[in-house]
């Protein structure tokens, strides 16, 4: 596998770890994807159709971004989702991450916005953006984050009890802005040379470019495999994206 396509799945990992523990407890909305995880909004789970009617439009939303990394490698979270313009940190933001050990052993890290600020080195990154650096080293391994789901859990439903509706509303719209406008589903990824995956739930998407730059594809899902119509790109592959729904090659925009 190439680099970019271990990043795919280890993000894919740390998604659905940190999707099923919180499906357990809230609603959960999974706003975006990329490399390296994805980010949940979630809400208190209501016993009734009824009592989620009267409480639409008032209740609270969380953030919770998953990411996944290597030991010894360093991801970013972004300083907007994590504090406020006074450094205040956003009590309704958590980071859960997925580091692998280098014999392939998970261990799970659950954060608050709080405990990102201390815990978390502030670095402007390559894009200029204000950022803060996690990373397990000798002197912080941060055993003391590797918590318990019923811990996760409270810390989330204590968050969302104690913020202020119009407070939230304007966290809810930076975290839009930050990822709202991402990819809602998974990028293509290049495993090798001439060759491309895309997965989709449990849908598995491959693409092989041949000597005459013809892109051969296939679909293989519960029901079994069959091949996808051939297609011939009409300048740069780079410039053009597969919509897995509609089964077809979008031009990107200009």
């Amino acid at each position: 596998m190439s680099d970019l396509a271990k990043r795919y799945e280890y993000g894919r990992r740390a998604e659905r770890r940190t999707e099923v523990f919180l499906l357990n407890d809230f609603w959960v909305m999974k706003l975006s994807v990329d490399l390296n995880g994805a980010v949940f909004l979630v809400q208190p789970a209501t016993p009734s159709i009824e009592s989620m009617r009267k409480q639409a439009g008032s209740r609270s939303f969380a953030a919770v971004q998953s990411l996944c990394c290597t030991e010894g490698a360093e991801i970013e979270v972004p300083r907007i989702l994590v504090e406020r313009s006074d450094r205040q940190p956003h009590k309704e933001f958590f980071v859960s991450i997925h580091v692998l050990d280098r014999f392939g052993v998970a261990s799970d890290y659950f954060f608050s916005a709080e405990e990102v600020q201390n815990s978390f080195k502030r670095k402007s990154n390559q894009n200029g953006q204000d950022v803060l650096v996690f990373g397990i080293t000798e002197e912080k391994n941060f055993s003391q984050f590797q918590r318990k789901h019923r811990d996760r859990v409270q810390m989330i439903s204590k968050s969302l009890s104690e913020v202020e509706f119009k407070e939230n509303q304007v966290f809810l719209e930076r975290v839009l802005e930050c990822h709202g406008s991402g990819p809602v589903q998974q990028p293509l990824i290049q495993v090798s040379e001439n060759q491309w995956q895309m997965r989709l739930d449990q849908t598995l998407f491959e693409f092989e470019r041949d000597e005459n730059e013809i892109i051969h594809g296939s679909k293989t899902d519960p029901s079994g495999q069959r091949q996808l119509t051939p297609f011939l790109p009409t300048g740069s592959f780079q410039d053009f994206t597969f919509d897995p729904f509609n089964e077809e090659w979008i031009q990107r925009n200009p």
